[in-house]
């Protein structure tokens, strides 16, 4: 019998349970590098348009939310992070996403200054926003293992996510 690890978690896992290292698989989580790829020259004027589109001035810091608003999601945390940080006036935080706890999502993130809350992105967009951003922020309950990384890291961003996030020790 032979076991598939994704990342050092699962891997980590099964051997707590006395699964010899010989019998785990490694395997990855892909997406299209492709696709999420731009050249300096797209990057910077997808950035550019992202941010003038939702009044962002180029000299500010991004954080970015990709994923669905639902509680193991904690999207709320998000809110939450950016409040903290409000006396910093370069921070805007841009939110993508929908789900169960939109309405009183997108209910707050309207009274909080350079949050921007836009809805679902089709993939796409999404790819657009990651490039928008500088920084991805995953505040998972947890994650199998939180693509949303594979996809900024292409963009050239880095991620802060729980430790709970599969991906996270990779």
């Amino acid at each position: 019998m032979q076991f598939i690890s994704i990342g050092k978690k699962t891997s980590a896992y099964y051997q707590r349970w006395a699964i010899s290292p010989e019998k785990i698989i490694e395997a990855k989580y892909c997406i299209d590098t492709k696709f999420f790829y731009l050249n300096d020259e797209e990057a910077a004027s997808t950035r550019a348009n992202i941010r003038k589109s939702l009044g962002i001035p180029a000299d500010s810091l991004v954080i970015l939310f990709v994923g669905r608003l639902f509680d193991r999601k904690r999207p709320f945390d998000v809110l939450n992070v950016h409040k903290a940080l409000d006396d910093i006036s370069i921070i805007h935080t841009i939110a993508i996403g929908n789900g169960v706890l939109e309405e009183g999502f997108q209910r707050q993130a309207k009274e909080i200054p350079r949050f921007h809350a836009v809805g679902f992105k089709n993939q796409k967009e999404t790819r657009d926003f990651y490039y928008a951003a500088d920084l991805l922020y995953v505040p998972s309950e947890y994650e199998t293992w939180g693509l949303v990384v594979n996809e900024a890291f292409v963009a050239g961003i880095p991620a802060i996510v729980t430790n709970t996030c599969g991906v996270a020790d990779d």
